[in-house]
């Protein structure tokens, strides 16, 4: 008569579970606090990484904002406007594509602590209604890649500060960041992309200009776009049409998902009031772009409690120039002088502590 096979000792088969489990838990633990780290934060900006943590000294003027201001402010331009020596200048123009207000905010309270800030702070703001915004699929934007550039903290932060959102959507947005930042702190792990913001910081050059790696000259496609976009205009508007034949471009000022934004922008403010710091919201112009509408600059002050700088006529008139232009929407290095030109003046008249008097 055979013997019955063993039972599995289940307590011990429990107790191993739950080690394992316990052992995930505290590696995901470990690895959104490492998350946390500024290497891992700025893996994907390794320019904009050495240009807040690889110098001394207080930074003399701060740009911020998308690809548009990371190719249309001029460094040395800037410095000079500021009446300050561009070779030992420190500006740091740290603004890079795809970043949204919450980001962008991040990056400022990072080079403060970094640094330090003793000049003024310049920050783009894009009103209009874009594709950028229309193609999320969350309730509220962040553009991408929010939970990758900021501490865990304010990721879960915005969970309180979205007055409009339904409890059920925020939760989906915290949960869709957390994710999100889990799955990009795992390739940075894997990849390595974190080591080479130490590497590179060792070794930056001094003074550090983002700008460099895509150049001056228009490419056949961005070429190839400034044409179509003046050929478009003269099809609606007639020949030789340019940005003043248009309407004002909407804004997005009033929708649902513009709230965060719109509250991160006054955190701006109210950081550069704090440091008696002047500070500058400025909307950047693209090849014949519409005009920004008056009543846009009405909504934008009382959401943010600043004025939104618009480029005066006879600036926009000269950048109706194609040879100041690399595409549609970033400047070359001629066009990004004259527009840095522009901010510097709006910088000198703001004044210490306060934004400039809307023009």
């Amino acid at each position: 008569m055979g013997s019955e096979p063993d039972t599995p000792d289940r307590p011990r088969v429990r107790r191993i579970y739950g080690l394992l489990a316990a052992l995930v838990l505290a590696g995901l633990g470990l690895l959104i606090w490492w998350s946390d780290r500024p290497a891992v934060r700025y893996a994907v900006m390794p320019c904009q990484y050495r240009a807040i943590y690889a110098l001394d000294g207080p930074a003399a003027a701060v740009v911020l904002g998308s690809s548009r201001s990371q190719y249309g402010v001029d460094n040395a331009a800037l410095a000079r406007g500021l009446g300050l020596d561009p070779a030992t200048a420190p500006v740091a123009n740290v603004a890079r594509g795809g970043r949204g207000p919450g980001q962008l905010y991040q990056q400022l309270v990072d080079l403060d602590a970094a640094r330090g800030i003793d000049g003024p702070i310049l920050f783009e703001v894009s009103p209009e209604d874009t594709a950028f915004w229309r193609r999320t699929p969350l309730y509220y934007q962040y553009y991408p890649g929010f939970a990758r550039a900021v501490p865990l903290r304010r990721v879960v932060a915005d969970w309180s500060s979205k007055p409009r959102e339904p409890a059920y959507s925020r939760a989906r947005d915290l949960a869709d960041d957390l994710l999100t930042r889990v799955d990009t702190a795992l390739h940075v792990l894997v990849t390595a992309r974190w080591r080479r913001n130490a590497t590179r910081a060792a070794t930056a050059a001094r003074p550090i200009d983002c700008r460099t790696g895509r150049g001056d000259r228009t490419t056949p496609g961005g070429g190839r776009q400034l044409i179509r976009t003046a050929k478009a205009l003269e099809r609606a508007y007639g020949e030789g049409a340019t940005w003043r034949n248009q309407p004002p471009a909407p804004d997005e000022l009033g929708r649902v998902n513009q709230d965060r934004q719109l509250a991160y922008l006054a955190d701006v403010r109210r950081f550069a009031a704090e440091r008696d710091l002047p500070v500058v919201f400025f909307a950047p112009p693209s090849y014949l772009g519409a005009p920004v509408a008056p009543e846009t600059r009405d909504r934008f002050a009382a959401a943010v409690g600043a004025p939104l700088a618009v480029p005066p006529d006879a600036l926009l008139d000269e950048l109706t120039e194609r040879d100041l232009w690399l595409d549609a929407y970033h400047l070359n290095r001629a066009g990004a002088e004259r527009l840095a030109g522009w901010l510097a003046d709006e910088a000198r008249r703001a004044g210490p502590g306060r934004a400039p008097a809307p023009s």
